[in-house]
């Protein structure tokens, strides 16, 4: 692997960020070592693009490079001499958007639980949020829980929850609350980032 860039002698490094992705413009791209380069003085584009649900906290170029916010979602980096540049970007949840509360109900999950052939969404009731973790409470109630129960939370139906807040189940997924003489099992679910 060459390390000698005669013309391109600054290095950009990008660290992706969860919950989103940075792209750049300006630079030159070095197929062979799989490098973004630039030149001293050069202006580097930067476009840090959150997933739905989420905000851009920060962004940092390192201490050497100008950093420049343009307001609009972008940002410029000036290229200084005596280093590489490395772009993060912190990106959190939206705190103006609506979140688990206790009392809502979410749907997670599909399950036949009448027997019919068809699996149905799977509706919650929030009964607790704590940490950064909700117990979910099954608003149907059922004569006993279905030992294959967990197969209705698969990593497919995770990907599809609304703004992605339900990022984790807990494996320990069934205990169960007794109800009108029905049981309803309870999971514990991690939510996504929350406003820190």
């Amino acid at each position: 692997m060459s390390t000698d860039y005669p013309t391109f002698g600054i290095i950009i490094k990008v660290e992706n960020p969860d919950n989103g992705s940075i792209s750049l413009s300006g630079t030159t791209y070095d197929a062979e070592n799989n490098l973004q380069l630039a030149h001293e003085g050069d202006y580097v584009a930067v476009n840090v693009k959150p997933d739905n649900g989420y905000v851009v906290k920060d962004v940092s170029a390192g201490e050497i490079a100008e950093l420049i916010n343009n307001g609009n979602g972008t940002w410029t980096v000036i290229v200084r001499r005596g280093g590489g540049v490395t772009i993060r970007a912190i990106i959190r949840r939206n705190a103006d958007l609506p979140h688990e509360k206790v009392g809502s109900t979410i749907l997670y999950g599909h399950y036949d639980l009448d027997g019919d052939g068809v699996a149905e969404d799977l509706a919650w009731r929030c009964t607790k949020v704590s940490h950064g973790y909700a117990k979910l409470a099954l608003i149907t109630g059922v004569d006993e829980t279905p030992e294959d129960f967990s197969t209705a939370f698969t990593e497919e139906e995770m990907a599809g929850i609304k703004d992605g807040e339900i990022t984790e189940l807990d494996e320990a997924i069934v205990a169960k609350m007794f109800k009108d003489g029905k049981v309803h099992p309870v999971i514990h679910v991690k939510l996504a980032l929350i406003y820190q």
